[in-house]
């Protein structure tokens, strides 16, 4: 039997894998009998792994304007179907535009393509505009590369729009002076920043101060730059090119050298699935997750 099916997470791991605060989790369980946690010997709820699949799925849900009542009483598969048919819904929704661009990117247009990219930015704005066109163009253009019917130039040509427009984005979001500070960049040997530009520009948008150190910072020099800038957070991307072992040597050197002060949150398609990460890592699943994330770091920091 796999391993994973008698895991247990606590209530925290609960709320930073589904968006879900801790208040509500403990109110739908009153209200509606669910979640049902078991308790550890300390006393403290435990979820198992189907509660928490179950609730990733509610929760995205939830995001779409249904409400919790309709849906923590539905069954798994009844909640799987749900889902799958706002996800179409939604997928015929975007692709027309999402098709032009990478019909676009396919003709050598290359002034349509700019112009499609910033009339979605200018139509949506810069938080839809990351979820809802820049991360799906992403997965569509992945697709197509891994399948042979996109070629690598066009590939790194989309990508380098999409990070042109994103550092002019983040470059015109104004924040006051926050108390509460993210530093991001990235291990050595990973060179992808979109993640990261996504994500920062994400944060900002919610009034944290961010200082992006860029890409394949070395690790003696994260630390350097925790110890001088002393923030809150710090952020680490991960793409699919990194590997396993090299991602928990450098987690484990952070979690055990970095001020006790300092949480890490990473994020990315590299790490999305990991398990058994190194102590004081929270991982993103999606990008907006974070917020759930950085909400829980604040009240951490509050208590002490």
């Amino acid at each position: 039997m796999n391993n994973m099916t008698n895991k247990h997470f606590n209530i925290d791991d609960v709320a930073s894998n589904t968006g879900l605060n801790k208040d509500t989790l403990r109110a739908w369980e009153r209200r509606y009998g669910f979640p049902v946690p078991d308790r550890n010997p300390a006393g403290e709820r435990v979820y198992c792994l189907e509660q928490l699949d179950r609730l990733v799925v509610i929760s995205r849900l939830l995001d779409q304007g249904f409400r919790p009542g309709k849906l923590v009483a539905k069954s798994p598969a009844e909640l799987e179907k749900l889902n799958q048919e706002l996800l179409s819904a939604n997928n015929e929704a975007d692709n027309s535009i999402l098709n032009e661009l990478i019909e676009a990117i396919e003709a050598g247009e290359v002034s349509r393509c700019k112009g499609l990219i910033l009339s979605q930015l200018v139509s949506r704005g810069p938080k839809e505009f990351v979820y809802e066109t820049v991360i799906p163009l992403l997965v569509k253009v992945g697709d197509r590369w891994a399948g042979g019917r996109l070629p690598i130039y066009q590939e790194h040509f989309i990508t380098q729009q999409l990070l042109v427009v994103l550092i002019l984005v983040n470059d015109q979001i104004e924040i006051a002076p926050s108390s509460f500070r993210i530093v991001l960049t990235t291990i050595p040997g990973e060179r992808h920043s979109l993640g990261l530009l996504m994500a920062e520009i994400l944060m900002r948008l919610e009034g944290v101060e961010t200082v992006n150190l860029g890409v394949e910072t070395p690790l003696d020099q994260q630390l350097e730059a925790c110890l001088h800038l002393q923030p809150d957070i710090l952020a680490l991307s991960f793409s699919t090119i990194q590997r396993r072992a090299p991602i928990i040597s450098a987690l484990r050197v952070l979690s055990q050298q970095l001020p006790k002060e300092v949480e890490i949150m990473v994020g990315g398609a590299g790490v999305a699935r990991m398990r058994s990460l190194p102590p004081r890592i929270h991982v993103v699943k999606a990008l907006n997750n974070f917020e759930t994330i950085i909400r829980t770091v604040k009240k951490m920091k509050n208590k002490h």
